[in-house]
């Protein structure tokens, strides 16, 4: 019996195959995120063995519960989030919370992150640097989520995304 592929899955075989990574990349926006979500994808990276990411997120402390979130794009984490049918709250969850894959940006629950007094209204500033190990080359997103609003905001956000030499 002859196996028979189907377009999507021949062009998903296709597109692994010819993943081509970049040694480095920067997103950022000083402007900030007014999104119309309460879940948006802000980066995307592909990283061939080993790099790293720095980023810097600031956020109006007055925003609510906002999370930062690293996925990678194996079905169980960014093909399922990526399912409009899902609740905020069940996509943070499918992105592997209890592997650290979630960090909550509170001065309270992630070091990286304290308050910066401002004129108008106290913010929250998450600065770190993060390394990544993978087996193969491997695309990974950062987004935020926001679960408690309709919509997240953020003043300034930047990702210096780099894979490591050789």
């Amino acid at each position: 019996m002859a196996a028979h592929l189907s377009l999507s899955h021949l062009l998903t075989v296709l597109s692994v195959a010819t993943v081509i990574c970049t040694e480095g990349k920067v997103t950022e926006s000083r402007n900030g995120l007014h999104g119309k979500s309460n879940f948006e994808l802000l980066a995307r990276f592909c990283y061939e063995n080993s790099g790293t990411v720095n980023f810097t997120i600031v956020l109006p402390k007055a925003g609510g519960r906002v999370e930062f979130l690293f996925l990678y794009d194996s079905p169980a984490t960014w093909q399922s989030i990526r399912n409009n049918d899902l609740s905020c709250d069940q996509r943070v969850n499918d992105a592997f919370r209890e592997k650290g894959n979630v960090l909550e940006l509170t001065p309270q629950t992630y070091y990286a992150c304290h308050e910066t007094p401002g004129q108008e209204l106290t913010s929250i500033t998450c600065s770190t640097h993060v390394k990544f190990e993978v087996t193969w080359h491997r695309w990974w997103f950062f987004a935020v989520a926001n679960c408690d609003n309709s919509s997240v905001e953020l003043t300034s956000y930047s990702f210096h995304m780099q894979n490591s030499p050789g």
